[in-house]
C-alpha cells in the first residue's frame, strides 16, 4: 500500500483549488478454486504521479507504473487454468470453438492449446519465465493461474480533463474524464455480450469472432474524439473460470478502456452458479460467481456482491441494475432502484437511461436460452421492473442477453404507445416532449460475426432501371404542407429522381407518383429495393407491384445497409441543399429540379462517370453550352444565369460533401493537429440555443461554420482562427470544435451568428404573437409564440411563459443544454 498525496489545479475563477487523492498498489489473487501461492509483485512495482504540485487547466496528470516484466525472446508463453489441472487428463483434441453454449457440456478446461515462445511485444501475448514453470512436458510449460490487478485510484478529480498513464512497456495512454454533469450533450457507445477472440487465431473455449470487429470500430470512434464513455451491459469476457482469458479480454479492450470511461453491468456469464446466491442458478459463470468481474471492473457500487449503481455523465442519469441478483419487490436492489430513480433531478439531468442484462422485451420471447429451462424473457421480471420505469418516466431501457440487435417503439404492457420517425440515415427519432413509455433496445450482438452477412452486396443489375432503390427524407422545412422528399435511384447507373412530398403520405400516393413520374420514363422495374417502411410494407403496395411483375426486396428490420445506396444519395441531397438554401430554407422545393440535374451530371467515383452519361451515353449539355450570346430578352438571360450560378454552387457543395468523407480514413489517428494557414470548419453547437432547434428547419441548418484560416497554435489543444471582423466570439477554440477542410473546393464562409462576449447567441424577443396552453406530464404549461428580433417570421418559437416572465432570470439562460428534452436520436 502506498500513502496519500494531494493534487492541486487552478480553477476557472483564478483561485487555486486543492483536492485530496489516494494512490494504492493493490494485488489480489482471484479464481474459482483455491489457487497455489502467487508471487508477490508489489516489491517490483512503483507508482508515480506527475506533477506533484499545482495542476493548471491545460496541464495533464501523468501516472506511471514501473517494474513490470518486459517480454524477452527467451520467455515462454503458457496458459493453463485452473491451477488444479492435470495435463495427462487432457483429451487429444487441442482446439475447440464454442461461440455459445452450455458450459456444463465442456470438457475439463485443459484441452485448449498453449501459446509458444515469445516473438514480439504484442499486447495479445502473456509471459512467464520458463525457469518458474511448475511442470513442463516437452516444449509445454504448465503454469497455474495467478491473476490479479494493479490499481491506481485517483479520487476527487474534476471532469473534462485528461490523465496520462504508462504501465511497463505499454503505450502512453491519455484518459479523458467524464463530461461535467448537466453539460449539453453526451455521445456514448453501448453494447452487450461481447467476449473475445485472438487476432492470431489462437483458440479459446469461447470464441466470439465479432468482438474484434466491434472493438476496432469502437476504437475508430474514440480516435475521432467525440465519444465520452462506453457502456457494456453484461456478458463481458465469457472467461467462465479461465482466468487468463480475462487477461485476454482486458488487453483487447485496452485501446479504448484506457482512454474513455468503460462502464459495465454484470451478466449471467459473470455471476450465475448453483447455490451461490444468484437469482438464476445456471452454470454460466463457470464458478466465478462475480468475483473476477468485481475485481476487474470496480464500478461505484454500494457494496461487495451488490453490483448495481448509478452515474451521471453530461445531461444523462444512468441507472444500472443487476438482473442476476434478486430484484423482487422488497429486495435490497428493488428498494435501491426505487430510491435512485426518485432522486433524479430532471432539470440537472433531463435524460434518464436504465440498463440491465436480461431484457424485458424481445422477439425471442417464449424461447429458452441455449436449450435450458431459463426463459430469454422473464415475464415476472417485466411485471416487477416495468412499473418502476413508467412511474419515473425512464426515456430509454438498454438490454443484452439475446444475441441480436432489436429496437422497439415506446412500450408499455407489450403495446406500442408512440412510434418513432425514421430519418434518412435509418435512425429512429423520438419526440419526448410528451412522455409515453420507455423505448427498449436490445444490444446483445457485439460478439457475433455480423460482417459475414452485412458485407454481402445485392446482385448487380444487368440492365438500366431493371432494379431501383427508394427511400424518404423527412423533417425538411415546411413549404405549403410539404416536409418530405421521395428519392428513387437506379442501382446500375446511380441515376436519381427527387420528388417533394407532404408530411403525411401513404402507399397509394407513392405508387401513383412512381407510375406518373418514373415509370413513364424508365419502364417497369424487375426489382425494387427499400427498407421496411410501413408504406413499402402495405398490402396495396405489394399487391400492385406483384400484378406488375416486380419483385420487392426489403431490408431486414433495422438493417438499412442493404439499401445503403439510397441512404447515401439522401445524405448528399441534404448536404448540397443545406449549403444553398441557408438563410432561405423555404426555397428547397423551388430548386429541387436543379438539385436533380446537378446530382446526375456530377462524376460518380463508383461508376467512373456521371449518372447522366451512364444512362444516355453522352455528357449533358450545360447552361453555358446552350446559352446564346446574342440575347434579346434580359429576363430570360437573367433566369439562365441564375440557374448557372445555382448549379455551380450545388456542384461545389457536392464535391465538398465527398471531400469530407476523407476525415474518416485514418482510424489510427489519435490526435487532431492543424498547421498555420490550414482551413478549418468551426462547430458552435455547444453555444446554440435549443429553442432554435426547430425540427422543421434543423435538417438544413449548417453543422459547421467556415471554413476559417488557422493563424496560430495555442498550446497543445487550442488554435486561433481568423474570424469575420464583425463577430464578437473569442477567436481561440479547443481542437474538438474544429475540423479540417479537405479538398480543392472551398465553400464561401458562412457568417457567424450574432453573439455576446462569452460566445452565447443573442436572442432578443420582439413580439409575442400567440398564447397557448398544453398538458405536459399532468401539468398545464403556458407558452408564448415569440417573434425574435432580426429573425424571419418562420423562426418564431414557442417558449415557456414562466421563463419569459421571471424577472430574475436572463432570457433563455440554461436552455442551451437539452432543457425541454426535444428530440432524441438513438445512435446505438
Amino acid at each position: 500500500d502506498g500513502g496519500s498525496d494531494k493534487v492541486w489545479y487552478k480553477g476557472r475563477n483564478g483561485h487555486v483549488n486543492e483536492h485530496g487523492f489516494t494512490k494504492k498498489n493493490l494485488f489480489g489473487s482471484i479464481g474459482r478454486r483455491e489457487l497455489l501461492s502467487c508471487p508477490n509483485f508489489n516489491p517490483y512495482l512503483k507508482l508515480s504521479v506527475d506533477p506533484p504540485g499545482p495542476l493548471k487547466d491545460v496541464q495533464e496528470l501523468n501516472i506511471t507504473i514501473s517494474g513490470v516484466l518486459v517480454p524477452h525472446a527467451s520467455d515462454w508463453i503458457a496458459i493453463v487454468t485452473p491451477s488444479s489441472v492435470n495435463y495427462t487428463d487432457c483429451p487429444s483434441v487441442k482446439r475447440m470453438y464454442v461461440e455459445t453454449g452450455d458450459v456444463a457440456r465442456l470438457p475439463l478446461l485443459c484441452q485448449y492449446p498453449l501459446k509458444f515462445q515469445f516473438l514480439l511485444a504484442d499486447p495479445d501475448y502473456l509471459t512467464c519465465k520458463k525457469k518458474r514453470c511448475q511442470k513442463s512436458i516437452g516444449r509445454w510449460c504448465l503454469w497455474s493461474t495467478c491473476s490479479g490487478t494493479i490499481s491506481a485510484r485517483v479520487v476527487n478529480i474534476r471532469t473534462d480533463i485528461r490523465i496520462i498513464d504508462e504501465v511497463g512497456w505499454s503505450a502512453v495512454n491519455k484518459f479523458t474524464t467524464p463530461p461535467a454533469v448537466g453539460s449539453g450533450e453526451l455521445t456514448f457507445i453501448t453494447y452487450g455480450d461481447m467476449g473475445k477472440a485472438e487476432r492470431d487465431g489462437f483458440g479459446e473455449h469461447y470464441i466470439q469472432p465479432g468482438a474484434l470487429k466491434v472493438i476496432d470500430a469502437v476504437e475508430k470512434e474514440v480516435d475521432m474524439g467525440e465519444i465520452s464513455m462506453i457502456l457494456h451491459i453484461g456478458d463481458i469476457s465469457y472467461a467462465t473460470g479461465f482466468m487468463a482469458e480475462w487477461d485476454f479480454f482486458l488487453e483487447m479492450i485496452g485501446a479504448v478502456a484506457s482512454r474513455v470511461p468503460y462502464m459495465t453491468a454484470i451478466g449471467n456469464h459473470e455471476r450465475d452458479f448453483p447455490k451461490s446466491g444468484s437469482y438464476y442458478e445456471g452454470l454460466d459463470s463457470g464458478g466465478e460467481c462475480g468475483v473476477p468481474y468485481e475485481k476487474y471492473f470496480q464500478m461505484p457500487v454500494i457494496g461487495q456482491d451488490k453490483p448495481w449503481y448509478s452515474i451521471e455523465h453530461g445531461p444523462v442519469h444512468f441507472t444500472v441494475m443487476s438482473t442476476e441478483h434478486s430484484w423482487d419487490i422488497g429486495s435490497e436492489q428493488f428498494n435501491w432502484m426505487k430510491t435512485d430513480l426518485a432522486s433524479v433531478d430532471r432539470k440537472r439531468t433531463p435524460w434518464l437511461i436504465f440498463a440491465g442484462h436480461r431484457p424485458q422485451y424481445s422477439s425471442f420471447e417464449g424461447g429458452f436460452v441455449f436449450s435450458t429451462l431459463i426463459p430469454a424473457v422473464d415475464i415476472h421480471f417485466r411485471s416487477v421492473i416495468e412499473p418502476l420505469l413508467l412511474s419515473h418516466q425512464v426515456d430509454l431501457a438498454l438490454w443484452g442477453h439475446v444475441h441480436n440487435y432489436e429496437r422497439t417503439c415506446a412500450v408499455n404492457n407489450s403495446k406500442c404507445l408512440n412510434y418513432p420517425m425514421r430519418d434518412h440515415r435509418g435512425f429512429d427519432n423520438y419526440k419526448s416532449s410528451e412522455y409515453y413509455a420507455p423505448v427498449h433496445v436490445i444490444i446483445g450482438m457485439s460478439g457475433f460475426e455480423l460482417d459475414s452477412f452485412m458485407a454481402v452486396p445485392l446482385p448487380i443489375p444487368s440492365q438500366k432501371w431493371e432494379s431501383v432503390s427508394m427511400d424518404f427524407v423527412t423533417g425538411l422545412p415546411n413549404v405549403n404542407g410539404k416536409t418530405c422528399m421521395y428519392v428513387v435511384v437506379d442501382r446500375l447507373t446511380k441515376y436519381a429522381h427527387f420528388f417533394p412530398l407532404p408530411t403525411k403520405f401513404d402507399g397509394p400516393m407513392i405508387a401513383d407518383l412512381y407510375f406518373r413520374e418514373v415509370l413513364k420514363l424508365h419502364g417497369v422495374p424487375k426489382n425494387i429495393v427499400s427498407d421496411r417502411d410501413i408504406r413499402f410494407m402495405s398490402l396495396f403496395w405489394q399487391e400492385l407491384f406483384r400484378l406488375a411483375g416486380t419483385e420487392l426486396t426489403s431490408s431486414t428490420s433495422y438493417h438499412p445497409q442493404m439499401n445503403g445506396q439510397t441512404k447515401i444519395v439522401n445524405t448528399w441531397a441534404e448536404g448540397y441543399l443545406r449549403y444553398y438554401v441557408l438563410g432561405q430554407q423555404l426555397a428547397w422545393i423551388k430548386w429541387l429540379h436543379l438539385a436533380d440535374f446537378c446530382y446526375n451530371t456530377t462524376h460518380h467515383m463508383s461508376i467512373g462517370m456521371s449518372s447522366f452519361k451512364a444512362l444516355y451515353g453522352y455528357d449533358a449539355n450545360s447552361f453555358i453550352d446552350v446559352m446564346m450570346t446574342d440575347n434579346r430578352v434580359p429576363s430570360a438571360q437573367e433566369l439562365v444565369q441564375q440557374s448557372m450560378d445555382i448549379v455551380k454552387s450545388l456542384k461545389e457543395n457536392l464535391h465538398h460533401a465527398q471531400n469530407r468523407q476523407k476525415l474518416y480514413v485514418d482510424k489510427h489517428r489519435r490526435e487532431r493537429t492543424f498547421d498555420v494557414d490550414d482551413w478549418v470548419f468551426l462547430r458552435l453547437q455547444p453555444y446554440r440555443q435549443s429553442t432554435l432547434k426547430q425540427s422543421g428547419k434543423e435538417k438544413l441548418k449548417p453543422r459547421f461554420y467556415g471554413p476559417y484560416k488557422v493563424t496560430k497554435r495555442i498550446g497543445e489543444v487550442a488554435y486561433e482562427l481568423e474570424l469575420p471582423g464583425d463577430g464578437k466570439i473569442h477567436n481561440v477554440f479547443h481542437v474538438s470544435c474544429i475540423k479540417k477542410a479537405l479538398g480543392q473546393n472551398v465553400v464561401p464562409s458562412l457568417e457567424l451568428p450574432l453573439s455576446d462576449e462569452e460566445g452565447k447567441l443573442i436572442l432578443i424577443p420582439e413580439t409575442i404573437m400567440e398564447t397557448r396552453e398544453r398538458n405536459l406530464r399532468k401539468r398545464v404549461i403556458k407558452e408564448y409564440l415569440v417573434k425574435w428580433k432580426d429573425l424571419p417570421l418562420e423562426d418564431a418559437t414557442w417558449e415557456n411563459a414562466s421563463i419569459l416572465e421571471h424577472p430574475s432570470l436572463q432570457l433563455l439562460e440554461g436552455k442551451q443544454f437539452w432543457e425541454g428534452r426535444a428530440v432524441m436520436s438513438l445512435f446505438l
